[in-house]
């Protein structure tokens, strides 16, 4: 866990490379209130497609954008 926690949260943003973020999204999960959301960004677009394939079975995309080399996404716990 990254911190001690008082309650769920509604609201994750995370702009970090995706070697760091991949290491942290079943701590982001555990973080989120039912309904709650994560932002993820600064992820390149070459890492797309191995960024979904990590969520995958946890997480739902409910959002993708991209600009220039860089992709971003919006989840949601399953």
């Amino acid at each position: 866990s990254l911190l001690p926690l008082v309650a769920l949260v509604d609201v994750i943003t995370a702009n970090i490379i995706s070697s760091v973020l991949l290491d942290l999204l079943p701590s982001m999960h555990a973080a989120l209130a039912s309904g709650g959301r994560a932002i993820v960004s600064g992820i390149l677009s070459s890492e797309r497609e191995t960024m979904l394939a990590a969520a995958a079975s946890h997480w739902r995309v409910v959002d993708e954008d991209s600009e220039d080399i860089w992709w971003s996404g919006t989840l949601t716990p399953r």
